[in-house]
């Protein structure tokens, strides 16, 4: 039986209207529960400089390992040699690309890269070129309780054809909320965990 690690994570990105997390309480978390190692979000940070801010906070902490990265398309292939080097970071994730289009040659790390489902179902074509597919739990019930049918029955099709590299898990809740960055689009799944039970 393969073995199933779950990490937990420094996030950036809150469900109030898009803010940016309070990385530097998380950060301060890291040493206080003594983590050794962690996956990390920085989504919600814009431009290198606030990322490198962020690694360079967790290099004080007890911090060995960032195993995995949400990656955004604006990193540059060098951010990925840093957070090898420096991290030895595993897996990467990124949103499909249809909906953020590739600005950089990630061919390097081409096999650690895993296409996470968002809103859209990843293509079959980029799964290829990558390690397959990022899957994200909250994502795909939050369209199955919006009644999509089609992503569902998409989702399977990928997951039967394609090896999945790493996965998201986060919090449902039993009410619609507005999406923190585009308020009419409703949601169930959120990046607030008020009760364990939301991650059944």
């Amino acid at each position: 039986m393969k073995k199933i690690k779950f990490l937990p994570s420094i996030t950036t990105v809150t469900m109030e209207k898009g803010k940016v997390g309070d990385w530097k309480s998380m950060v301060e978390e890291v040493d206080r529960f003594k983590l050794k190692e962690i996956g990390l979000f920085p989504t919600g940070l814009s431009g290198k400089e606030q990322r490198y801010r962020l690694y360079e906070a967790l290099k004080k902490t007890s911090l060995e390992k960032i195993l995995f990265v949400h990656l955004m398309t604006e990193m540059e292939p060098e951010e990925l040699d840093y957070l090898v080097e420096n991290f030895h970071t595993e897996v990467f994730n990124l949103h499909a690309t249809a909906n953020w289009p590739l600005i950089y040659d990630y061919s390097k790390y081409a096999s650690r890269i895993f296409i996470e489902n968002g809103k859209t179902v990843p293509t079959e074509e980029e799964l290829q070129k990558f390690g397959g597919m990022c899957l994200d739990f909250a994502h795909w019930e939050n369209m199955i309780r919006l009644g999509n049918e089609e992503y569902d029955s998409l989702m399977r099709q990928r997951l039967k054809k394609f090896p999945v590299g790493i996965c998201h898990l986060s919090p449902m809740v039993d009410e619609p909320i507005p999406n923190p960055f585009v308020p009419q689009i409703i949601q169930y799944d959120t990046h607030l965990l008020d009760d364990i039970e939301q991650l059944e």
